[in-house]
């Protein structure tokens, strides 16, 4: 009777039954599940474009239900708006007035020296008396 070794691992004893590769098992294992990867991911991406295009939304909605006026600052804001305009208000007053008084003082220097004489006569007159002793 002869001892028969045991088979190592992988092997077989009687070698008529080859055991196929790791690296194909794994290959063929995947080979079917790759396009049901594909699936899952665009699944996966499609809900997740879904919840931030919703979330966007919310803040949105949340921006456009607060209300300004409540705030001190917006109070701040509006107060430095009104000042701003009264004092670009006052100021454009004052420019108007100094252009005014230019153009007043430049019409009054005008009319006088169209009104004086280009030219002045004078006239001397002398007179003489004699004396006939």
């Amino acid at each position: 009777m002869a001892i028969k070794k045991k088979p190592a691992k992988g092997g077989s004893a009687s070698g008529g039954k080859k055991q196929p590769d790791l690296k194909e098992t794994i290959t063929e294992r995947y080979r079917h599940k790759s396009k049901a990867a594909v699936w899952m991911w665009s699944g996966v991406v499609v809900f997740t474009l879904i919840i931030v295009v919703l979330w966007g939304w919310s803040l949105k909605l949340r921006a456009a239900f607060l209300n300004w006026n409540d705030f001190k600052e917006s109070k701040l804001v509006s107060q430095t708006q009104a000042d701003w305009d009264k004092l670009f208000a006052q100021t454009q007053a004052e420019e108007l007035q100094k252009e005014l008084t230019k153009i007043q003082l430049k019409n009054i220097l005008a009319g006088l020296t169209q009104t004086a004489p280009a030219t002045t006569t004078v006239q001397i007159t002398t007179t003489t008396t004699s004396t006939d002793n």
